[in-house]
Formats: structure tokens, C-alpha cells, sequence
């Protein structure tokens, strides 16, 4: 809802975003749980073996995550396509005004200079939404796919 209300792109949200964003993806991939027990009960007539509960929550992991990934490159691209050089500031500044080390902080900005190409990639960051949403689905998957299995 912050991109909503235009707001998507003030640093002020960027901290509660992130967490608003785990906090999304996990409730979100948290229907993989879902998904695998109404096959189970539905279509399966009860009866589910551990590999059919991955395939099940795998496939409907792939779908969501790839729509996760696909609207953040359309969110980047084209409804905020100043967020990327935004966070980018901010990120840095966060970097410089941290209480490390100036040694630290060098290494640290040299790293971030060096990868601002991927940072302020939508593509890149879209496949980066992507993966993170799949690896937490495939968690939920795997814990779902074993607590429901029957046989």
C-alpha cells in the first residue's frame, strides 16, 4: 500500500517497508501450506505422499514468486522508476553514517560503487525478489509438503 499512496519512494517508509515486505511474502507464500492441503483433502481423496506435497507447493511457489518478481520490475520500471537511484542515496548514506571503522566504510562504499550497475538493475532486482520469494516458499513448501503427508 506505500507505493499506493505515492510514498513508496521516500526514504522515510524504506525501513518499515522492508519489513512490511518479509512480512508479506511470508503470509503470502504461506499459502503453499494451503494450496498442498486442499489437493490433499479435495482432489487426492486424503491421501498425500511427501514428493506430491513438494510438487504441489513448488508449483505454486513458482507461480507466486514469479508474479512477486515480475511486479517489482513493472513497480521499477514504470509506477517509481526513481526508487532504485533513491534507495540507492539512501542505502549509501546508511553506509557512510554507520559507526564502523573509516577503513570499514571505504571497503564497504567501494563494493557498492563497484555492483551499482546490479543495485539499480530492475531486471536484476526483480530476479532478486523473485529468488527471495521462492527460497521462502520453498521452506514453507518442504515444512507443509512433511506436516501433511499421509502416507
Amino acid at each position: 500500500w506505500v507505493w499506493l499512496s505515492g510514498r513508496g519512494t521516500d526514504p522515510s517508509t524504506f525501513d518499515s517497508g522492508e519489513k512490511i515486505g518479509y512480512t508479506i511474502m511470508v503470509l503470502t507464500m504461506s499459502l503453499v501450506f494451503f494450496a498442498i492441503k486442499q489437493t490433499r483433502d479435495k482432489e487426492l481423496g486424503g491421501e498425500l505422499k511427501f514428493g506430491q506435497g513438494v510438487a504441489i507447493g513448488t508449483t505454486t511457489n513458482l507461480v507466486a514468486s514469479g508474479l512477486f518478481g515480475v511486479f517489482n520490475i513493472i513497480y521499477m520500471r514504470f509506477l517509481a522508476p526513481d526508487f532504485l537511484p533513491t534507495y540507492a542515496a539512501y542505502y549509501r548514506q546508511g553506509i557512510e553514517n554507520s559507526d564502523q571503522s573509516a577503513e570499514a566504510i571505504a571497503e564497504q562504499l567501494t563494493d557498492f560503487d563497484a555492483n551499482q550497475g546490479l543495485f539499480l538493475n530492475p531486471e536484476f532486482n526483480g530476479f532478486v525478489m523473485f529468488a527471495t520469494v521462492f527460497l521462502i516458499g520453498l521452506i514453507i513448501t518442504l515444512i507443509a509438503a512433511f506436516a501433511l503427508k499421509t502416507k
